[in-house]
This record gives structure tokens, C-alpha cells and sequence, in this order.
């Protein structure tokens, strides 16, 4: 098997990222810190407190949350399992013939530029 097929066999969810800082353009590292920083603010932002639970369907393995944010905005989250493999989420999200049904204000999308090796 060449290297090139190889190289896509599996998907590796990239924990260490401080470690591939080399492999970036300088003119992308504030964003690639911003990338890191937020999964962190997401989770300090899930974990509050004042989340009130609104569903909580068992048979649909589905649960929501609701809080009004500082600025008095409505925020909303939800916690459930889509029964399909993360290749086929991954596929569906990319996908401009599919998001205009998930995501009424998506027009298209477009490939702009690759950022690391």
C-alpha cells in the first residue's frame, strides 16, 4: 500500500497541538491559538450552573439546556446520539447538497487554502 493511501486509513484526533506548532505558517498561529483556546472556553461555558434542563427524551436519547448569557442572549444546548459513524457525519457536514437542509442560512463553500502539511 503506498504512503499517500496509508496516510488517510484513519482519522487521529489531534490532542497535543503545542506539538505540531512547527508545521504552521507564522501568519496562522493566532487563529491556531485561538482554535485551542476554545474548546477550552466551551467547556467552562457547558459546565455552568444556571443551564436549565428543558428536554430530557429517553427514547430519543435527547436532552436540551437553556440560559440567557450575560449579554441577554437565549443559548441552547443538547446532548443525544446520531446513529451513524463519524466518517458519515464529517461527509454530511461538508457536504453543500445536504447543509441548506440542516442550515437555512448556509449558501456554499469553497476550499480556500491548506495551512499545514
Amino acid at each position: 500500500m503506498s504512503r499517500e493511501a496509508q496516510q488517510f486509513h484513519e482519522v487521529y484526533a489531534i490532542t497535543d497541538w503545542e506539538r505540531l506548532f512547527h508545521r504552521y505558517k507564522p501568519q496562522y498561529m493566532p487563529q491556531i491559538k485561538r482554535a485551542i483556546e476554545l474548546p477550552k472556553e466551551f467547556d467552562r461555558k457547558w459546565a455552568l450552573p444556571e443551564w436549565k434542563q428543558v428536554i430530557n427524551d429517553k427514547k430519543a436519547a435527547l436532552k436540551v439546556w437553556q440560559r440567557t448569557t450575560a449579554e441577554g442572549h437565549q443559548s441552547i444546548k443538547a446532548s443525544g446520539t446520531i446513529n451513524r459513524t463519524t466518517q458519515q457525519i464529517f461527509r454530511v457536514i461538508g457536504d453543500d447538497n445536504y447543509r441548506h437542509i440542516y442550515d437555512p442560512v448556509y449558501e456554499s463553500g469553497y476550499f480556500l487554502e491548506r495551512i499545514a502539511d
